[in-house]
């Protein structure tokens, strides 16, 4: 027969705690069959509520849930003159405090560097509105240079172009999640996950932001001893940067110039995409003095893309 639980529910009143503890306390009546539920059952059931029922969530305020006790409880008819037991009939107590030692700890940080050459050209751009954003890129039919995914190329009078490239480091973190579960959640296969995603950029929506604009840049986790297991307590950090508005361009050229006909306008570029723009020299008419030009601008994307979402965190869309 299968256990069949007819009251699971937190006595009003109950919860207690300060700085350092939290209590709460269910009645917890059940049957397999006709037979009162027994205290494996019991302890079974509880454990399966544990991070799972609203009111028994894994950690509260900083605090893991470190232990579950449970009462049987007294006949309110009977116990005055004898005091047996209602069995299949408990009180349960939960208690959140400082877990444990800490038995094992991580740390994964993306890394930065300097880039010289993209994963992808994403798109260019030239003077006069000139955009080449369809895949393959026809840059020729632009006429616009291809540098094969180089990065900032700069001319030389004396020689060909050279590759400078820039020195790029992760995005800022902008928010923190922190996740809490039991070993049997967080197994080796979950933290080479974790290790393989951090210092990739969202390629699907992720926590309600869209692609290009979310990469996870630091995972610190610690496992700590329990009395119901090894729990594991792992604070994700992301850093965000929005993508280019709609209807708010990034123009490059000439402020004296208020026509658009010389300058570059760049209206599509996902926020962690890099741009960079190539420049070459120009005579000035009228008093001779040579200035960089811009000659187009290209948006390279520089960090690798996956999708977040395979962390599996509790409480995102």
């Amino acid at each position: 027969m299968a256990l069949t639980i007819d009251t699971f529910e937190e006595q009003i009143g109950s919860r207690r705690g300060n700085s350092t503890e939290f209590t709460r306390k269910f009645t917890a009546i059940g049957r397999n069959g006709t037979t009162p539920m027994s205290e494996t059952e019991l302890s079974s059931f509880v454990n399966s509520q544990i991070g799972v029922h609203p009111d028994i969530p894994i950690t509260m305020d900083g605090l893991g849930i470190n232990d579950a006790s449970y009462d049987e409880v007294s006949n309110p008819v009977t116990q005055d003159a004898n005091p047996s037991k209602i069995n299949g009939h408990y009180e349960v107590t939960f208690t959140w405090n400082i877990p444990g030692e800490i038995s094992r700890r991580f740390n994964f940080q993306a890394q930065g560097g300097h880039f010289v050459q993209s994963l992808q050209t994403i798109s260019a751009w030239g003077p006069g509105q000139v955009s080449v954003t369809g895949v393959p890129l026809n840059l020729a039919g632009a006429k616009l240079p291809n540098f094969q995914g180089a990065i900032n190329v700069v001319p030389q009078q004396d020689g060909p172009a050279k590759v400078e490239g820039f020195d790029v480091a992760p995005p800022a973190e902008t928010h923190t999640i922190t996740y809490a579960a039991y070993e049997s959640v967080i197994t080796p296969s979950y933290r080479r996950l974790i290790y393989n995603l951090c210092g990739k950029v969202n390629s699907v929506t992720f926590d309600d932001n869209p692609p290009g604009t979310t990469m996870l840049v630091r995972v610190n986790g610690e496992r700590r001893l329990a009395p119901l297991g090894h729990l594991w307590t792992i604070e994700f950090g992301f850093g965000y940067v929005p993508n280019l508005a709609s209807g708010s361009p990034l123009v490059i050229g000439d402020n004296t110039d208020l026509s658009l006909s010389k300058k570059i306008v760049i209206t599509q570029k996902d926020g962690l995409d890099l741009l960079w723009i190539y420049r070459d020299a120009q005579k000035e008419d009228n008093y001779h003095s040579v200035f960089p030009l811009p000659i187009a601008a290209y948006v390279e994307r520089v960090w690798p893309r996956a999708d977040l979402n395979a962390l599996n965190l509790p409480g995102l869309d």
